[in-house]
């Protein structure tokens, strides 16, 4: 296998060792055509590669940077080197964004020219338009989640998705030359195949960012669109984790939330969100209106997507992937047969210890939303 080896700032040390201790098993160094890069630094540098490279990917973290992305740093370069000579990894595939041709591996943002003061703009998805006054807004990919998005208060996902997130968004925006109040979502959860549009409404400038760094300005007026843009292909080491996909359905009326009452363990007697597994064959929209219908009755107008939840420990059963759904509903309330009551509760009136699995989490971020 040929390989190549590319470091902070574009220059690594003439004693590279990890050329040294990948020659020494039966690795070929290669500045033509490598069938693997190895990027050692942090995740400025993995991230300026990973926006363009399609040759797949390793990431070392050297001793001064953070490097969250990064499963390994250059003090355990012989763990990696035994993985890779044993052949113990596997190709994970990374999604990547673009604007205007621009691609992107962790985010997309966009300021204030001077990052000082606020920006109003348009933005239109295939499900929402919003007009808003922020200090800027995030388009992000998964992993770009992590960083900025999380750091502005928006949601962590792992699931090809792309994010929106607004930076510390206005109460109130302008519309007409009136004062109207804003939407209320802080965030929107799109697929990996939609399309958002950006324009800019004032000032006369803003700063357009990519993974990072300023790469320009957008005039008044003028309109970006942003989607997906392939992928990344990134080694890695850990064992893969095999996530059941579940959802959850937010139903809330009148300040108060629909909740059923669990019939069966786990959590048996615990109060919890309509929802379950996903079956095999279905989207996660399809799986939450089956589930409110079979457990509460309710038939399901719209869904809006607005957390991604997982872990080891959300179940007792095993570790679960769940997405979560505001639900405009329909119909008469009726337990179905795994809740022993279904009913409305307002949530002040209720404790974390209440609530089964990580409901109480998902109430948290909804009500953060």
């Amino acid at each position: 296998m040929k390989l190549l080896t590319k470091c902070k700032f574009g220059v690594c040390p003439k004693d590279n060792i990890v050329e040294r201790k990948l020659r020494r098993v039966g690795f070929s160094i290669s500045r033509n055509n490598p069938d693997l890069i190895v990027v050692i630094g942090g995740d400025g540098t993995f991230t300026k590669i990973a926006q363009k490279s399609e040759v797949p990917l390793i990431f070392i973290r050297d001793k001064v940077s953070v490097g969250a992305l990064a499963e390994f740093s250059i003090s355990e370069i012989d763990e990696v080197v035994k993985s890779l000579n044993e052949g113990n990894y596997r190709i994970e595939k990374m999604m990547r964004i673009e604007v205007n041709g621009k691609k992107a591996f962790s985010d997309i943002y966009i300021t204030h020219k001077t990052g000082a003061e606020s920006i109003e703009y348009e933005i239109e998805g295939k499900h929402f338009y919003d007009i808003r006054i922020s200090s800027g807004v995030i388009f992000s990919t998964p992993q770009g989640t992590t960083g900025y998005t999380r750091s502005a208060g928006g949601p962590v996902v792992k699931k090809e998705r792309i994010v929106i997130t607004h930076i510390c968004p206005y109460e109130k925006v302008k519309l007409r030359g009136k004062v109207i109040k804003a939407p209320y979502q802080r965030w929107y959860i799109i697929g990996p195949d939609e399309k958002v549009r950006f324009r800019l409404l004032w000032p006369e400038k803003a700063a357009l960012h990519i993974d990072g760094k300023r790469v320009g300005f957008l005039n008044r007026l003028e309109t970006l669109e942003v989607k997906k843009d392939g992928y990344a292909k990134i080694l890695r080491f850990g064992k893969k984790v095999n996530y059941v996909d579940t959802v959850d359905c937010v139903v809330e009326k009148d300040g108060k939330i629909l909740l059923i009452k669990r019939k069966f363990k786990p959590f048996k007697g615990k109060l919890a969100l309509p929802g379950g597994k996903v079956e095999e064959g279905e989207s996660a929209k399809e799986a939450a209106r089956r589930e409110l219908e079979e457990e509460t009755g309710l038939k399901a107008l719209s869904l809006i997507e607005f957390g991604h939840f997982w872990g080891f420990e959300r179940d007792p059963r095993g570790p679960t992937y769940d997405v979560a759904f505001l639900v405009h509903a329909k119909g008469k309330v009726k337990p179905g047969i795994e809740a022993l009551n279904v009913g409305w509760y307002k949530v002040k009136d209720l404790k974390p210890s209440q609530l089964a699995f990580d409901h109480w989490k998902i109430l948290y971020d909804y009500f953060r939303w």
